[in-house]
């Protein structure tokens, strides 16, 4: 089976208060099909980031530059947010590490090095505080006919499911989203 790699970028911020249930999701989604392994400048992906981030004050993202190489769920990331420091366990399933190898359409979004998540496999993100946003590259996902799919579990445990990806062939190998 070819593997699926996941490069997550997170960039979280918090909101005070009960306005949280006053917010009205907003989704930022762009894919570039064969980059040659570079998020290409201008792309749909780049574009779809600085989108996100344009909304946002006080972020972090972690690019897995400081976690070793072959280290395994479950990881402890902390990010800087509008209230301080916030942090998260990322678990997954038992063929996911850190690497900065880049086989066949799978490559690292910015420094060398990314989570490598194998077919089939699932990440879990747990924050220790209510987050108001959430976003990532992925990379070479779906070119072997897999899904992603990104369920959001509020503090009520209110799910939210957005499928990014079902099956789609069409979205093949190499690509880049965010």
């Amino acid at each position: 089976m070819k593997k699926v790699l996941m490069t997550i970028v997170t960039t979280v911020l918090t909101i005070g208060g009960s306005n949280l249930a006053l917010a009205v999701p907003m989704t930022f989604f762009g894919v570039d099909t064969n980059p040659g392994g570079v998020v290409p400048a201008g792309g749909n992906a780049i574009t779809a980031r600085n989108d996100f981030l344009g909304n946002l004050t006080s972020v972090g993202n972690e690019d897995f530059e400081g976690i070793a190489l072959g280290t395994n769920p479950p990881i402890n990331l902390s990010f800087p947010g509008s209230t301080g420091n916030l942090t998260a366990v990322l678990a997954s399933g038992p063929t996911v590490e850190v690497t900065n190898l880049n086989p066949v359409g799978q490559f690292s979004t910015s420094g060398s090095q990314h989570l490598d998540a194998g077919f089939g496999q699932t990440l879990d993100i747990t924050f220790g505080t209510a987050i108001s946003a959430f976003g990532f590259y992925g990379t070479d996902i779906s070119d072997s006919g897999g899904d992603m799919v990104v369920d959001l579990i509020d503090t009520s445990n209110n799910v939210t499911v957005f499928n990014v990806i079902q099956n789609d062939l069409s979205v093949n190998n190499g690509n880049v989203l965010f």
